[in-house]
C-alpha cells in the first residue's frame, strides 16, 4: 500500500481492513462471528528490503497482533526479529545430521485416583542443544512438523520410550503421544506393532494418546490406524478432550479406553461454579461411556481435591509428581493423595 507512509498511517489502513473484515457471516441462515488480527510492517528503498523480506516482517507483526488479542493491529519493530532469529537457529539444529542423537525422553506419571497407584509413564520429549540449551517440545515440535522432519524425530523417541519401558514392572504402561503425520500415515499401526514385536514390549503395555487435532487431519485413515491398534491390544487415549468443539463427535465413530480432560478444563474448575459444573458433566460422561477419566495439569493440593471429589478416575500433574529421567522412575512405587475426600454429589450416599 503506497499511501501509507509512517506506522500512523499504516495503523488507520490495518483498523479500516479490520473493521471490513469483523462482520458477521450468515451461512446456512446462521450468522457467525468473525474476527481478525492486522500485521503490517514499513518497507524502505534499501538492498535488503526485498518482497519475501517485507512478508516476513509483517507475518512477525501479525503475531504480535494475535498476542494483543482480536481486533489488533500490530506494526513491525526490530524487537520482532529476535523470535525470528530463534526459529532459523532451531530450523538449522533440527536439519543437521544426528540431531536425534540430542533428544532424550522424560517421564511423568499417570495416577489411579482412588489408590494412588502408578497407571502409566507418559514419554515427554526433551532436546539440549549445545548452542541453544534446554530447546521444549512446545517450541521444536510445531517446527519440526513444517519441516517434514517430525516423524525421524518421533520414531528416534518412540524407540528411547520402549526400550526403557521394557524394565518397568508389567502393571505399568507406556503412554506416548502421536502425531498427526503418524496416525494419519498408511500402514502406521502395522509398522508400530513390528516396533513393539521386535522390541518384546507387550501390545498392552502401550497405550497411544491422540488429539482432536490429530484426528481432523485424515480422520478416515486415523480411524483404520486406530482399530489396528486397539483390536492388537493398544490402549487408545483421546488427549485434550474439552479442547476443541467436534470432540463428542469422535466419542461415537472410536472406541477409547480413556480420555484426557484439557488442563484448561480441569484448572476452570476451580474458578467459577459454572466451570466446576461442565467439569462435572464431562466426567458423568465419561462415567456413563465406561470410559476411564484423566485430569491433566493437577498442580495444587486444592486441585487434586477437586477432581477427586467429582469422580475422576486419574491424574497428571506437577502435585502428584513432575517428569523425571528414566533412571528415577524405580524410587517411584506410588504416590500419596489427599485423604478423607468425599465425592462430589454423593453426599448422602456416603
Amino acid at each position: 500500500m503506497t499511501d501509507a507512509s509512517n506506522a500512523v498511517s499504516a495503523r488507520s489502513i490495518g483498523a479500516r481492513i479490520l473493521a471490513a473484515v469483523n462482520r458477521p457471516v450468515t451461512i446456512a441462515d446462521r450468522a457467525f462471528e468473525v474476527s481478525a488480527s492486522c500485521g503490517m510492517t514499513i518497507g524502505s528503498r534499501t538492498p535488503d528490503m526485498t518482497p519475501s523480506r517485507i512478508m516476513a516482517d509483517a507475518d512477525l507483526a501479525l503475531y504480535q497482533a494475535k498476542e494483543e488479542g482480536s481486533n489488533s493491529v500490530a506494526i513491525f519493530e526490530p524487537r520482532m526479529e529476535a523470535p525470528r532469529r530463534r526459529r532459523l537457529q532451531i530450523e538449522r539444529a533440527l536439519r543437521a545430521p544426528q540431531m536425534e542423537d540430542a533428544l532424550h525422553v522424560v517421564f511423568q506419571p499417570i495416577v489411579d485416583l482412588a489408590s494412588g497407584r502408578i497407571l502409566a509413564h507418559e514419554a515427554l520429549a526433551r532436546w539440549t542443544d549445545p548452542d541453544m540449551g534446554e530447546v521444549m517440545p512446545s517450541e521444536f515440535i510445531p517446527i519440526a512438523e513444517q519441516l517434514n522432519l517430525i516423524q525421524r524425530l518421533n520414531d528416534r523417541l518412540m524407540d528411547i520410550a520402549i526400550a526403557e519401558a521394557r524394565s518397568w514392572p508389567s502393571e505399568i504402561r507406556l503412554a506416548f503421544n502421536l502425531s498427526a503425520l503418524q496416525l494419519c500415515e498408511r500402514g502406521f499401526a502395522a509398522t508400530l506393532l513390528h516396533k513393539l514385536r521386535r522390541a518384546g514390549l507387550a501390545t498392552n503395555r502401550l497405550q497411544v494418546e491422540v488429539t482432536e487435532t490429530a484426528l481432523l487431519a485424515d480422520f478416515d485413515r486415523a480411524r483404520q490406524n486406530i482399530h489396528g491398534l486397539h483390536e492388537a491390544g493398544v490402549l487408545i487415549v483421546l488427549d485434550d478432550f474439552g479442547a476443541g468443539y467436534a470432540s463428542i463427535g469422535y466419542l461415537r465413530e472410536l472406541k477409547f479406553d480413556q480420555i484426557k480432560l484439557d488442563g484448561a478444563l480441569v484448572t476452570a474448575a476451580q474458578d467459577s461454579s459454572d466451570g466446576k459444573r461442565l467439569l462435572q458433566a464431562v466426567i458423568g460422561l465419561c462415567d456413563l461411556l465406561g470410559v476411564a477419566s484423566v485430569a491433566e495439569h493437577i498442580e495444587s493440593e486444592e486441585l487434586l481435591r477437586l477432581v477427586m471429589s467429582l469422580g475422576c478416575t486419574a491424574g497428571q500433574g506437577f502435585w502428584l509428581h513432575r517428569p523425571v529421567p528414566a533412571h528415577r522412575l524405580g524410587a517411584i512405587e506410588q504416590v500419596s493423595l489427599v485423604s478423607n475426600v468425599v465425592p462430589f454429589g454423593r453426599h448422602a450416599a456416603a
